[in-house]
C-alpha cells in the first residue's frame, strides 16, 4: 500500500503538467507552483511516507525531491526582466536581489551550474551508495575521500569552504576523509602567475616590492600568496602577498543564488523551523566580504587594538597589514614564521607528551581569543581552519590569519550568551530554556512549551553528554535524535537556527576539532570556564553581576544564600587557566610565577580602589565577614565552654549574671554559622585541582624561593594597600552590621 500511495502521488505530480498550448512563461509558472503545491504536501503528510523496509527507497525519494523542488525554483527564477551588470552591489557586497535579476537574464550559465554540483553530488553519491551495496565502504575509503575532495576544488570556493569547515571533525567523519579534507586548508591549486602578477600591478603597482617569490606559496580558495619584501626605514620587510583569483566573485555569487532560490522549497519540504533563506544571505554577506581586502586589513587591525586592550595581549596577535600596499583585490601584510596550531612539533625526547601539552595550552589561547572576540570586543573572526592559526616561531604567540570572514555581535546578544554559557559550565541546565529564547532558537510563542518539564529533562541530557566531551563521536546521535523528535511530537516544532549563529557555530566546531585531534576527550564547554570565569568575576555590568550571584548561590529559591563548593571551585580552577592563557608563549609556567601570577590576578580583582566594590568584591567581603563572624563566635564558645573559661566564670560571676550575654546570639554560634563554616571546609578541602597544586606546590619550594614569593605577596599587598584598606573598613562594617542584627533579633 505505501508503494501503491507513492506511484499515485507520482501519477498525480505528473498530471499537474499543463497543456503545450500555453505560453512558456505561463507553462513554466503553473508547473513550479504545482511542484512546490507537491512538496508542501509531502512535508505536511511526512508521516504517510514509507518508512521501516522502505527507508532506503524514502530518502532517495527525499533526495529525489529535494532536488526536484530546487530544479523548479530555478526554473522559475528565469522570469525576470531587469537586466542588471553585476550580481553584486555597486559597493560589491553581497545583494540577492541583484543576484536575481542578474542570473534571471542568464538561464544557460545557472542551469549549467546547477547541473554541474548535481551531477558531481550525484556521481559520488552513487559511488559511495555502491560501496555499502557491496560491503566495501572500508576498501575504497581513500578513493572515495580522494573523490570527494577533487570534486570540492572542481566546483569552486564556495564547496571548498565547506571541506576546510569539516576537514577537522574527526568525531564526524573517518581518518581518510579528514586527512584528504586537509589538503584542501592550504593546498588549492593555484591560477598562473603571470595573470596574478597583471593583477598585482594593476591595483598596487609593479614596482610596489622591493622583491617577490617567482611562484606561490600557498593557495587557498579564494586568492594565493607570494613572499616578498618592502623597504621599510631602510629594512627589508619580509611580508606576505594575498592575489584574489579572477573571476571568484561571479562564481560565488551564482552558487549564493542557487543555495538562496532553493531553500525557500526545501524549508516547506523538509517543514523546518529555521530561516534558510536568512542562512544563506547571513553567510552570503560575510562570504562576499571576503573578497574585499581592504575591508579584511581593517579586520585584522581592529583585532589588534582590542586585544591589546585585554589580558591576552601576549599571547595572541594578527599580522600587520600595510594599507599602502592594500586594495580591493591585493592585500599585504608582515610575514608570520611558524608553524600550524595543529602541526606544533617538538623535538626533544618527550616530544610528544610536550607537544600535546603546548598544543592543549594553545587551544586554551585559540578558545579564550574566541571568546574574547564574541564576548568582549564584539567581532568575531569566523574562519579558524588550522591553516589560519599559526604558532610564531620565535615567541610562542599565536598568530591568527586570513580575517576576511567575521561576524558582528550585538551587545545585547553578548550578555545573553555569557549567562548561557555560565550555565552550561554549572551544569545549571534548568535556565537552559529560558536562554535559548532570548538567544533566538525558540520561536515567539513556544516560551511556554521550552520551560516545560519534558523540555528541560530531554535539553538537560543532551547538554550532559555534549560536556561529558569527545565530540559527537562519543554522544549517542540515535538516542539524541529520538529525544528530540519525542520532544517535538509533544510540543512542537520549538527550535530553529538563528541566521547569525550559522558562523558561531562554524569557528567553535573548527576550535573543538583541532582539540579533538590533540585529545580525543576534548569537552568544549569545559574548555570555556576559563574566560567565564574571568568575565564573570570582572565584568561591572549588573547582568554579568547577577548571573555571577546565581553562579555563586545556585538557584533563586534559596531561603538563606549559601555558596556552592562546586561551583567557587570551578571558578578558582578557571581563573588560574586563564591566568596560564595569558602567557601562552611559556610551555613549562614556573611554580613560584604560576602562583604568583593567581595571586596578582585576586589582587586586581578583590583590591580595586574603587569608590564603590564591584560585583564581585560585594560578594566576596559579604561571605568573609559571614565566615570571620561565625569563626569568632565558634572560637568565643570553644574558651567559654573549656575547662579553663568554666573556672574563669566561676571566679568573675559566680551567679551566672552574665550567662545571657554570654550565651545569647551576639557572641553564641547558631545554625547558620555552621552552616558557614561547613561550606568553607567543603570549599577548601574541594579547592583542588590546578589553583589548589599551585598553591601547595610553594611549600615543596627551596626556603629562599618561599621567601621569595614571600616578599613577591609582600609587594603586591603594598602596591594594593588602598584597595585593601578599603576592603578592610567594609568588612569591617558588615561585621558590625551582623552584630546589630543579632542583639536585636
Amino acid at each position: 500500500m505505501r508503494v501503491l500511495s507513492l506511484l499515485l502521488l507520482l501519477r498525480h505530480s505528473l498530471a499537474l503538467v499543463p497543456p503545450a498550448a500555453k505560453p512558456r512563461a505561463t507553462r513554466l509558472s503553473a508547473l513550479t507552483d504545482e511542484v512546490l503545491d507537491v512538496a508542501q504536501w509531502v512535508g505536511t503528510n511526512a508521516d504517510q511516507l514509507p518508512i521501516g523496509e522502505y527507508a532506503p527507497f524514502a530518502a532517495a525519494g527525499a533526495a529525489a525531491g529535494a532536488m526536484a523542488v530546487s530544479g523548479a525554483a530555478v526554473l522559475r527564477s528565469f522570469e525576470r526582466d531587469a537586466p542588471v551588470e553585476s550580481p553584486l552591489s555597486k559597493d560589491g557586497r553581497y545583494d540577492p536581489e541583484a543576484a536575481d535579476a542578474y542570473f534571471g537574464r542568464r538561464p544557460i550559465q545557472t542551469l549549467k551550474r546547477g547541473a554541474e554540483i548535481a551531477g558531481r553530488a550525484a556521481g559520488l553519491g552513487a559511488a559511495i551508495l555502491l560501496d555499502v551495496a557491496t560491503d566495501s565502504v572500508k576498501e575504497n575509503e581513500k578513493e572515495r575521500a580522494t573523490a570527494v575532495v577533487d570534486a570540492l576544488v572542481s566546483l569552486g570556493p564556495t564547496f571548498v569552504k565547506v571541506g576546510q569547515a569539516l576537514s577537522i571533525r574527526s568525531d564526524l567523519l573517518s581518518e581518510a576523509y579528514c586527512d584528504a579534507l586537509t589538503t584542501l586548508q592550504d593546498a588549492c591549486p593555484p591560477f598562473d602567475d603571470a595573470e596574478a602578477r597583471k593583477v598585482i600591478a594593476d591595483e598596487v603597482g609593479a614596482d610596489a616590492f622591493a622583491d617577490l617569490s617567482s611562484s606561490v606559496i600557498a593557495s587557498a580558495s579564494l586568492g594565493q600568496v607570494y613572499v616578498g619584501h618592502v623597504l621599510r626605514d631602510d629594512e627589508k620587510v619580509k611580508v606576505a602577498v594575498k592575489v584574489q583569483r579572477p573571476g571568484v566573485a561571479e562564481t560565488i555569487a551564482l552558487d549564493l543564488h542557487l543555495l538562496r532560490i532553493g531553500a525557500g522549497p526545501l524549508k516547506a519540504l523538509f517543514q523546518a523551523n529555521t530561516d534558510l533563506v536568512g542562512l544563506v544571505d547571513t553567510w552570503g554577506v560575510r562570504f562576499v566580504d571576503e573578497l574585499d581586502y581592504v575591508r579584511e586589513a581593517g579586520h585584522a587591525v581592529d583585532f589588534s587594538r582590542a586585544i591589546a586592550e585585554t589580558p591576552l595581549c601576549g599571547a595572541v596577535f594578527a599580522p600587520e597589514p600595510l594599507e599602502h600596499l592594500t586594495s580591493r583585490k591585493v592585500l599585504t601584510t608582515t610575514w608570520v614564521e611558524g608553524q600550524r596550531l595543529d602541526y606544533v612539533a617538538d623535538a626533544t625526547a618527550e616530544g610528544e607528551l610536550r607537544r600535546k601539552r603546548r598544543v592543549s595550552q594553545l587551544c586554551g589561547v585559540a578558545m579564550n581569543s574566541y571568546l574574547t572576540m564574541m564576548l568582549e570586543t564584539g567581532i568575531l573572526h569566523a574562519d579558524p581552519h588550522p591553516g589560519n592559526l599559526i604558532v610564531e616561531e620565535s615567541t610562542g604567540r599565536l598568530a591568527i590569519l586570513d580575517w576576511g570572514l567575521v561576524t558582528e555581535m550585538d551587545p545585547d546578544l553578548r550578555l545573553s550568551y555569557i549567562e548561557h554559557i555560565a550555565h552550561l559550565v554549572a551544569k545549571d541546565y534548568g535556565k537552559v530554556p529560558n536562554d535559548l529564547v532570548k538567544l533566538g532558537f525558540v520561536p515567539e510563542g513556544y516560551e511556554e512549551a521550552i520551560e516545560s518539564s519534558d523540555a528541560v529533562a530531554v535539553l538537560t541530557d543532551v547538554y550532559t553528554q555534549f560536556a561529558g566531551g569527545g565530540g559527537a563521536a562519543k554522544i549517542d546521535v540515535p538516542a539524541v535524535l529520538t529525544e528530540m523528535r519525542a520532544l517535538a511530537d509533544r510540543q512542537g516544532n520549538l527550535f530553529r537556527l538563528p541566521p547569525y549563529f550559522a558562523y558561531i557555530a562554524r569557528a567553535f566546531s573548527v576550535l573543538e576539532g583541532i582539540g579533538l585531534k590533540n585529545d580525543p576527550d576534548y569537552a568544549i564547554v569545559g574548555e570555556c570556564l576559563p574566560y567565564v570565569s574571568q568575565r564573570l568575576l570582572s565584568d561591572p555590568s549588573p547582568r554579568v553581576a547577577k548571573a555571577l550571584e546565581t553562579f555563586v548561590y545556585g538557584g533563586e529559591d534559596q531561603l538563606v544564600k549559601k555558596v556552592d563548593a562546586d561551583r567557587l571551585t570551578y571558578l578558582a580552577d578557571g581563573l588560574q587557566s586563564y591566568s596560564k592563557s595569558e602567557t601562552g608563549n611559556q610551555v613549562d609556567v614556573d611554580v613560584l610565577d604560576d602562583a604568583v601570577g593567581v595571586a596578582r590576578k585576586v589582587a586586581d580583582l578583590l583590591l580595586v580602589d574603587g569608590d564603590e566594590p564591584t560585583p564581585l568584591q560585594t560578594i566576596v567581603e559579604a561571605e568573609l565577614a559571614k565566615v570571620l563572624g561565625a569563626s569568632l563566635r565558634q572560637s568565643f564558645a570553644q574558651a567559654r565552654d573549656s575547662r579553663a573559661g568554666t573556672l574563669a566564670r566561676t571566679l568573675v560571676d559566680p551567679f551566672g549574671v552574665l550567662d545571657p550575654l554570654l550565651k545569647g546570639r551576639l557572641v553564641a554560634p547558631d545554625r547558620d554559622d555552621r552552616v558557614q563554616l561547613a561550606t568553607l571546609s567543603r570549599v577548601a578541602t574541594r579547592a583542588g585541582g590546578e589553583l589548589g597544586a599551585a598553591v601547595n606546590s610553594l611549600s615543596e619550594l627551596p626556603v629562599d624561593e618561599q621567601r621569595e614569593a614571600l616578599a613577591e605577596l609582600g609587594d603586591l599587598l603594598w602596591r594594593n594597600r588602598a584597595g585593601a584598606s578599603k576592603a578592610s573598613r567594609r568588612i569591617a562594617a558588615l561585621l558590625l552590621e551582623q552584630g546589630l542584627e543579632r542583639v536585636g533579633a
